[in-house]
């Protein structure tokens, strides 16, 4: 399965049965990357390292709530 970036490419797994659930995750770990989180209204931003990359090697790495948002020239 692929999984685009992008609004089309949004996804989630959910296991509607009594077994377990395995499954083994690829991905390109490019940063920075961006994620949006719709249901809870957050957007995560990383640079440095992707998502599950070594965290050490974080420079930035934020989780914002979609409204917390200024005008470029804010305190400037």
């Amino acid at each position: 399965m692929a999984l685009p970036v992008g609004e089309s490419g949004a996804h989630q797994i959910i296991n509607n049965s009594d077994k377990p659930l395995r499954y083994l995750c690829f991905s390109t770990m490019i940063e920075p990357d961006m994620m949006v989180y719709p249901d809870s209204d957050k957007i995560g931003l990383f640079a440095g390292s992707a998502p599950g990359g070594p965290k050490q090697n974080r420079t930035s790495s934020k989780f914002l709530r979609g409204e917390a948002e200024v005008d470029y020239y804010e305190g400037e």
